[in-house]
């Protein structure tokens, strides 16, 4: 039987590849740590824990959520693909568990062969917002105000090779514009805060991270993907 190692990739679960046999009557007999390449204000943690209170209740054993946020989700694959193949290491992993091995050379990882999906956990929709003093209502106004003052508008992101740095690219590339790309440790949380404070201008951020603040209207939303 093959050691699944649980991930999520815009919501994937993969299992790490790996050629122990584990006697499936005995197992899980101790707690299960669920590895989360990212900070505990990601989506990626909040679907790890709704997942993990039920595969605990399934399994009658704890599952630990264990937070790596660091390089981007890297750090976290690595981690996952290295561990004890003894079905007692599961993962959370996004976008970044992909594009971190496409952007690298050596490459860190194979996506494909270390690691075989498993299932689908679920959508997270994202959204473009812009700080509150960006005067812009809509993206052909944002396009515009780009243009008009090249780099001097700063995007925020979760690090090179997340899914918000990846998609405001193509935006940026697509439209013709330039922005300066500021990369936050913190993830999702650390791009709010940072377009709070007027650190950056626009962020590509996941709808859960980002509705609390767009409802009491600190931060515009312009489109949705």
């Amino acid at each position: 039987m093959r050691t699944f190692h649980r991930c999520i990739a815009g919501c994937i679960v993969v299992a790490a590849t790996c050629g122990l046999a584990i006697a499936q009557d005995k197992w899980p007999s101790k707690p299960i740590r669920m590895i989360v390449p990212f900070p505990n204000t990601a989506a990626s943690d909040a679907l790890s824990r709704i997942l993990g209170e039920r595969l605990s209740h399934i399994y009658g054993q704890q599952l630990v959520v264990d937070n790596r946020p660091v390089a981007g989700g890297l750090i976290g694959s690595e981690l996952i693909r290295s561990s004890a193949p003894d079905g007692y290491t599961f993962g959370m992993v996004g976008q970044p568990h992909l594009s971190n091995v496409l952007m690298r050379d050596p490459k860190p990882y194979d996506p494909l062969n270390d690691f075989a999906s498993v299932g689908l956990v679920g959508v997270t929709p994202n959204v473009i917002v812009l700080g509150k003093g960006v005067e812009a209502k809509t993206i052909p106004e944002l396009i515009k105000l780009a243009r008009a003052k090249p780099g001097a508008l700063n995007y925020g992101s979760a690090g090179v090779g997340t899914y918000p740095h990846l998609d405001v690219a193509r935006f940026l590339r697509v439209a013709r514009i330039e922005m300066t790309h500021v990369p936050y440790k913190s993830g999702g949380a650390g791009m709010v805060t940072g377009i709070l404070g007027n650190e950056v201008q626009l962020i590509m951020v996941n709808l859960a991270s980002s509705i609390p603040q767009i409802r009491a209207g600190r931060i515009k939303a312009l489109a949705t993907t």
